[in-house]
C-alpha cells in the first residue's frame, strides 16, 4: 500500500484526478482473462497494483518512474492491451494506463509516415491514413490494438505482412522514457531530423527495444513512435455491414475499387 505522503507526491505529478489507489480499480486492473496460462491454480486474479496512475505527457512519466526507483516500486506500463503487458507482477507494482496519451501527432502524406503517441489504435489511424490514399500495418489483434505498442513493444505480425512487412520494420524512431527516468529519443528524429529512421549516427538500438516479441513494458515506456506506411487502393469510404463487435467490409465493392485505381495507375 502507498502511504500518504507518496500518494499525494504521485498526485503532485498527474494531478489527483489521474490516480487511482481504491479498491474497486485496482481490482479492474488485476483481473486477467486468460489465468490459466498465468497461475498454476488457474486463478481469475493477479496481484492487485499498488496504484494505477494515467499520465499525460512523457516528463509526468519520467518523474513516475524517478519516484518508483526512489521508492523500490515496480513500474508497468499499457496502451490498450488487458493481458500479460498490463497484469501487475507484485502488490508493489505501479501500473501506468497510458490512455491519456492518444494523439496523432503527424501524417506525413508525402513521405509515408505517422507519428502517434500509445493510445492511437490502428482503426483510429486507419480511419485518417484512409483519407489520404495510405494504411498502416495492423496487427492480427484486431483494430483495436495500439500501433506504438505493436511497433516498438509488442508483437508485430499480421495478416497484411506480407505487403507491409513485420511491424518492428516498420519502425522510424522513438521517444523513450528509460529505466532511469530519462528521457531519450532515438533515430533520426534523435538528431534534430525528421521521423524517417529508426537509427540515428552510432549504433543501432532497434535489437535492444524490440529483440523478436517486444518488452512489453519491461525496459521503460516508448511514449511516441514514427511508423511507416504503405498505399492504400480503395476509396476512403466503403460499405459496412454487421453490428459490433463484428464490422465486416463489402468485399466486392472494396475488390473493384482496388482493380479500378490499379487500371487508372
Amino acid at each position: 500500500m502507498l502511504t500518504v505522503d507518496e500518494l499525494k507526491e504521485l498526485k503532485d505529478i498527474v494531478g489527483e484526478e489521474w490516480v487511482k489507489d481504491d479498491l474497486p480499480t485496482r481490482d479492474a486492473y488485476s483481473i486477467y482473462y486468460n489465468s490459466s496460462s498465468l497461475n498454476k491454480e488457474d486463478k481469475l486474479w493477479t496481484a492487485r497494483p499498488a496504484a494505477v496512475i494515467m499520465p499525460k505527457t512523457p516528463q509526468e512519466i519520467s518523474q513516475l518512474t524517478k519516484f518508483c526507483n526512489r521508492k523500490d516500486f515496480m513500474l508497468k506500463p499499457f496502451s490498450t492491451g488487458w493481458i500479460t503487458s498490463s497484469a501487475p507482477g507484485s502488490r508493489k507494482t505501479i501500473l501506468l494506463d497510458l490512455k491519456r496519451m492518444d494523439k496523432i501527432i503527424d501524417i506525413d502524406v508525402k513521405n509515408q509516415i505517422a507519428v502517434v503517441e500509445p493510445y492511437v489504435r490502428a482503426i483510429d489511424l486507419q480511419s485518417e491514413l484512409w483519407k489520404h490514399g495510405l494504411n498502416v500495418h495492423a496487427v492480427s489483434c484486431g483494430g483495436n490494438h495500439s500501433i506504438l505498442a505493436s511497433t516498438a513493444a509488442a508483437w508485430g505480425y499480421g495478416i497484411t505482412g506480407a505487403s507491409m512487412g513485420y511491424q518492428a520494420r516498420n519502425m522510424l524512431g522513438v521517444e523513450w522514457v528509460m529505466p532511469s527516468g530519462e528521457i531519450l529519443t532515438l533515430g533520426s528524429p534523435g538528431d534534430g531530423a525528421e521521423w524517417f529512421s529508426t537509427d540515428g549516427p552510432g549504433p543501432g538500438v532497434r535489437g535492444l527495444i524490440r529483440g523478436f516479441q517486444g518488452t512489453f513494458g519491461g525496459l521503460g515506456t516508448f511514449t511516441k513512435v514514427g511508423v511507416k506506411l504503405y498505399r492504400w487502393d480503395s476509396d476512403p469510404e466503403y460499405e459496412v455491414h454487421g453490428g459490433s463487435p463484428k464490422y465486416v467490409l463489402n468485399r466486392d465493392n472494396v475488390s473493384q475499387q482496388r482493380a479500378d485505381n490499379r487500371c487508372r495507375l
